[in-house]
């Protein structure tokens, strides 16, 4: 016999709990085999041929085993297994065959999907004594949970040493009756970890498994559905929810960070509430970079900002064009799939969590100190021949007042508070899962917080042919942001003059007068400001999904779906008077603004859709089918209102009057995009796979003529590892290859801008502007049309291998891909007569299909996982490189620049332009600094007598000797976690970094040479006569707008980096502790956030892209990531 512990391929228990852990979508499906008692679908379809004579009863069993999938499970005390028998059998059912073999026995069988348990029939029991086997000495009950405290039916028990072995019933119970109280019960369970219990004359056991993924042929979501991870032939990835959770974060994309190869996170430093970017293989376009994100089949128009970390079960990314193609014009960026937890059968289970974080600065810059201040101060004064400022020459006037701003700005530490209750559980046919959340955190930076509360309710129905879905969440999020720490051309932490106060003797804000500074007065210090005005940002967002469907015949269903989102965007923008007294300055009496103003705005967004869908999915001998049928109608809509009021003479921050001007603004669209799709998966025996994808779209963002796009997709694997020749013992355990290849698109433009737009009435004078007859009313265009403006579109290639060795403990997974996006939207340059101004990422100038962006690259997944020692860990490493490309910009598109770093420079550094990436970093190369202490510029390019570009010097620095001097996209990515966990402690190390990409450091220009404020103390070793062997310029004011000041090499700093993003380590209390608290699971845990960075960098943070596109790469003087301390707890009732 094959060992009655070991459950077979295939079999239902198995294929459950691989639902049940990467896909709860079809959760209910799990609930539909639990129904199941002594189902015979199988075993009627099942037909065999034996040809048996004077053999064991064990050997036909055997025999049976081998041609099916049917396992048995006896007690030796009841089945006489070496009985000779014959059986001679062509092609017929299983259950006639158990007929034939047990008639005239008392045994009996009963059939779990494929297993077949045999037993006495009680009735058939003799009377006498003599007739009745051996009494049992010892009878064991229990029950088997999963680390989750939920049932595991079908678990197998087995007394060790024999063959005599029970299953457990749906509700996880079973009964044992073995030789002696001293016996050894063995439990195994597909997809846990087997464990030995000593019975010890204990009558009743509780007995919890442990998952073990190793090996497992999980589930994982794809469009519309979903794949056994064997079958798949795209690239999809999986990231474990359980370890992303464990970063403390309001934002669910920041979980993503270093955990997937290819997926970018893009953060905003340690701004609290901040959104992440998220970032699949790499910028294609210069409109939208986000991907399409599903939660639970609802498309979210916020992101996962909404969403409660906490209420993720799984998360997959499609990320090449075969994957996404089933979501067509909405999946040039990639898909990321998210499915929230649901409920399990069984009595209700309450989980609390909660803990307490604290952030600190992980990073202070060196700022000169006052002392400092005034030596280099005076100076640049004298370097300039100007006389020096009274301050700053005469120490003593100042009191003794030495201000760090960065201690002013930033707190000392500041606390971020997480919590999540939940409430689960489910009846035979109805399961239920039930949230709250809250989270709040004070920001670093004073004056911010953020705040957010969410709930949650999933309610699942199956009975028979019919099964309802019901997902819903709804979240609030409040941000206080201080935008004036990084706003205006004094502004930042260092920036102020430590010399100043921050208050005088009576407590009040004092602004800084000439006496104090180089280059006149600075009103009034931005943390000054930052305490008086107000702004508030608050969202409320609604996200749903609703689906009935019927099966019409055994593996065909059709389903009706329903799903939205709604998000209400509320901004509230107050500036305040005031009058701030001048310190050092008689002449100046005070600084004051009387004309405070509000600036409100508001936008709602409401979008759903409605999918009817038809599946259907066979198996015919080593034939597997699956296909999907869909139409979709999506609807979108947006409304966004807003206003300004300037109030005149009015210092009462109620704004109780109103006698000033106000200023009203407003949009609205709607658009509508229809669909069809449909999807072929076909694997033959497991060996060869291939599917192919169609979608169709028509969006009525675009005009009649050009709205309607086709997206194909192909992809197509080969399962080597299960070939007859591939060797099944060896140190090979697995090997696949894949490719596919997709076509996709993209709509995220605004809609109508197939059409001009003018907005009027304006009123414009004509001839003699004092004569008010001449005036006339006119319309002014702001909007200009491009009738034939059409879908992007992405074509994907991807290749990819997938590894197993040592039995699948390490595994690896390979890929190649490239994706060209073509007919990208970029803006058109524009004659003067036209009398429109070319404005990057503003409607101004129309848009045309004209461009092409190349990413190409590779990614590698490796994964080890020890699972056979009392100390078991797993270590998973990842790697991406990429190569981005702008290929073409298209006749009458001018290369794209972007922000201006400060209103000082002569330029701007981001540069998007034929040949390069998006974003390329442009500027000045420099060759050291001359005899007077300024940079040497390399004339480069030059232009000849015609204008026309030489390439040969000409003499003069000019516009036309930019050069790429930096690229700020990185060579590779990477991210390493190691877990592990050992008796009743866990733990998790998860390092992540970036090599090879380039930062252009504003905050270094704004450190070193605009003289309004404080400078670093690398400022202070600037060139003199007596100070030559420096790479800092002479310190003068001609820095702030001279040539030193412009864009170059100088600022281009390495980027590479290697952070400690978290660890945690956790304690899990024992039972026997639990017990009499009523408490069925509880967990400790510490951890750390950003505990350490290796990096070159010398500003705040080497991430620093939060914009993905023209702006990448540049510190727009930002403040750091906080390292945060955590403690908490988990419990689960």
């Amino acid at each position: 016999m094959k060992k009655p512990n070991m459950f077979g391929k295939g079999t239902p228990f198995q294929m459950n709990y691989q639902l049940k852990m990467r896909l709860t979508a079809i959760f209910f499906m799990i609930v539909a085999f639990f129904q199941i008692y002594a189902s015979d679908t199988y075993a009627q379809k099942t037909k065999i041929t034996l040809s048996l004579d004077k053999v064991p009863v064990e050997d036909v069993l055997n025999e049976i085993e081998r041609q099916t999938d049917f396992k048995f499970f006896y007690n030796d005390n009841d089945l006489d297994y070496r009985k000779m028998v014959s059986i001679n059998a062509n092609k017929q059912k299983v259950f006639s065959i158990l007929n034939h073999l047990f008639k005239d026995t008392r045994i009996t069988y009963e059939v779990y999907e494929k297993q077949i348990i045999l037993k006495i029939d009680k009735s058939l029991l003799p009377l006498r004594s003599e007739a009745i086997p051996p009494p049992v000495q010892f009878t064991v009950t229990g029950k088997v949970v999963d680390g989750n405290d939920s049932p595991l039916p079908g678990a197998n028990i087995l007394e060790k040493g024999t063959t005599n072995g029970t299953v457990s019933d749906f509700d996880g119970n079973f009964s044992l009756d073995v030789k002696e109280g001293s016996a050894v019960l063995v439990f195994s369970y597909l997809g846990f970890q087997s464990k030995e219990v000593s019975v010890d004359e204990q009558s009743s056991l509780s007995v919890k498994l442990i998952e073990d993924t190793a090996g497992l042929d999980e589930v994982v979501l794809v469009g519309y559905g979903s794949q056994k991870k064997s079958s798949v032939t795209a690239s999809v990835v999986s990231v474990d929810a359980d370890e992303a959770n464990k970063n403390i974060t309001h934002d669910a994309a920041l979980s993503l960070q270093g955990r997937a190869p290819g997926v970018e996170i893009l953060t905003q430093g340690g701004i609290s509430g901040a959104e992440a970017k998220v970032i699949i293989r790499g910028v294609g376009t210069f409109g939208e970079t986000a991907p399409l994100f599903v939660i639970d089949g609802a498309f979210s128009t916020s992101g996962l900002r909404g969403l409660n970390p906490a209420d993720i079960e799984s998360i997959e990314v499609l990320k090449d064009g075969s994957a996404a193609a089933i979501y067509g014009s909405r999946a040039a960026n990639g898909v990321v799939l998210i499915t929230t937890k649901k409920g399990k059968k069984g009595q209700a289970r309450f989980e609390f969590s909660s803990s307490i974080s604290m952030q600190t600065l992980s990073k202070k810059l060196d700022y000169a100190n006052a002392d400092q201040w005034r030596r280099f101060a005076n100076q640049v004064s004298d370097n300039d021949g100007i006389a020096r400022a009274p301050e700053n020459d005469n120490p003593n006037l100042s009191n003794g007042v030495d201000v760090d701003w960065q201690d002013t700005w930033f707190r000392s530490a500041a606390p971020i508070y997480n919590n999540t209750m939940s409430v689960s559980g489910g009846t035979e046919h109805t399961t239920y899962n039930a949230s709250l959340g809250y989270f709040k955190q004070e920001g670093i930076l004073k004056f911010s917080e953020f705040e957010k509360y969410n709930a949650r309710i999933n309610v699942g129905f199956k009975k028979g042919r019919v099964e309802f879905t019901e997902n819903l969440g709804f979240s609030y999020y409040r941000n206080d942001p201080n935008t004036h720490f990084n706003t205006g051309g004094t502004s930042g932490s260092g920036y102020e003059l430590p010399t100043v106060p921050v208050r005088n003797s009576d407590g009040e804000f004092v602004a800084a007068g000439n006496d104090f500074q180089l280059l006149g007065i600075d009103p009034i210090s931005r943390f000054a400001l930052a305490s008086m005005d107000q702004r508030v940002v608050d969202n409320f967002d609604v996200i749903g999904s609703t689906s009935l469907s019927y099966e019409l015949v055994k593996g065909l269903k059709y389903r009706i779906g329903l799903s939205g989102s709604y998000n209400s965007e509320h901004n509230f923008d107050r500036e305040s008077a005031y009058n701030i007294p001048v310190i050092g300055d008689n002449s100046v009496t005070g600084i004051s603004v009387t004309t405070p103003s509000i600036n409100e705005s508001r936008s709602i967004s409401f979008d759903y859709t409605i999918d009817n869908l038809l599946t259907y999915d066979q198996t015919f001998g080593k034939h597997d089918f699956s296909l999907l049928g869909g139409y979709s109608r999506f609807r979108e809509n947006l409304r966004t209102t807003g206003y300004t009021v300037i109030f005149e003479n009015a210092f009462d921050d109620q704004f109780t009057t109103f006698d000033g001007e106000a200023q009203v603004t407003g949009d609205e669209f709607k658009s509508l995009l229809v669909s069809w799709f449909g999807r072929l998966n076909y694997a033959f025996d497991d060996r060869y796979l291939l599917s192919l994808s169609i979608r169709r779209d028509k969006s009525s963002k675009f005009a009649e003529g050009f709205n309607i796009g086709t997206f194909p997709s192909i992809s197509a694997g080969w399962n080597v590892s299960n070939e007859a020749f591939f060797p099944k013992d060896g140190f090979i355990s697995k090997l696949k290859i894949r490719g596919g290849y997709g076509e996709l698109g993209a709509n995220f433009i605004k809609p109508y801008q197939f059409v001009s737009i003018a907005k009027g009435p304006i009123p414009v004078l004509f001839g003699d502007v004092q004569n008010s007859s001449a005036d006339r009313t006119f319309g002014r265009v702001i909007q200009l049309f491009t009738e034939n403006l059409t879908w992007e579109s992405a074509q994907s290639t991807n290749v990819g291998m997938e590894l197993g060795l040592l039995n699948n403990a390490l595994s690896l997974t390979a890929e190649y891909f490239r994706k060209v996006n073509k007919d990208v939207l970029a803006p058109v340059s524009l004659p003067a007569s036209v009398g429109q101004t070319i404005e990057i990422n503003t409607a101004r100038a129309p848009n045309i299909n004209s461009s092409e962006i190349e990413n190409k690259g590779l990614e590698f997944l490796l994964d080890y996982q020890n699972r056979n020692n009392e100390f078991k860990y797993n270590v998973s490493f990842n790697l991406s490189t990429i190569k981005n490309e702008v290929l073409a910009l298209g006749e009458n598109v001018t290369p794209i620049v972007g922000a201006l770093v400060s209103s000082r420079f002569d330029d701007r550094p981001g540069l998007t332009d034929t040949g390069g990436p998006v974003g390329a970093l442009y500027g000045y190369r420099t060759q050291g600094l001359d005899g007077n202490g300024n940079f040497i510029f390399e004339d480069v390019n030059g232009r000849d007598v015609n204008g026309e570009l030489t390439g040969q010097p000409d003499g003069q620095i000019d516009f036309d000797d930019r050069v790429q001097i930096g690229d700020p996209f990185p060579d590779f990515t990477y991210g390493l976690n190691f877990a592990g966990e050992y008796k009743k402690f866990d733990f998790s190390l998860f390092f992540q970094g970036s090599q090879g990409n380039d930062i252009f450091s504003q905050i270094k220009y704004s450190n070193y040479f605009v003289y309004t404020g404080n400078v670093v103390t690398d400022a202070l070793n600037a060139w003199t006569p007596a100070n030559t062997n420096t790479n800092i310029p002479r310190a003068t004011l001609d820095n702030r707008s001279g040539g030193n000041s412009l864009p170059s090499d100088f600022y281009i700093e390495d980027g590479s980096y290697l952070r400690l993003k978290n660890i945690q380590i956790g304690y899990s209390l024992p039972e026997n502790i639990l017990e009499g608290l009523n408490i069925n699971s509880a967990r400790l845990f510490i951890g750390a956030q950003n505990l350490f960075t290796i990096t070159g960098y010398s500003g705040y943070d080497p991430e620093v892209s939060s914009d993905a596109q023209f702006n990448r790469g540049i510190d727009f003087r930002g403040y750091p990531n906080t390292r945060t301390l955590t403690l908490g707890f988990n419990a689960s009732f």
